[in-house]
């Protein structure tokens, strides 16, 4: 027998994984939305500075 808690925990992980997959599909389509920041030479030199 499945408690609530187990009950609840399936329920949980089956929304994350549809959630992921569709994730999944449109990273598959479009680059990463940070891509043109992180690539950028601006953000090179910040990298290069001392922390």
């Amino acid at each position: 027998m499945i408690d609530d808690d187990e009950r609840r925990r399936r329920v949980w992980l089956e929304e994350n994984a549809q959630a992921f997959a569709v994730q999944k599909a449109w990273h598959e389509q479009h680059d990463h939305p940070l891509v043109e920041i992180m690539t950028r030479p601006s953000s090179a030199r910040r990298r290069d500075e001392p922390t």
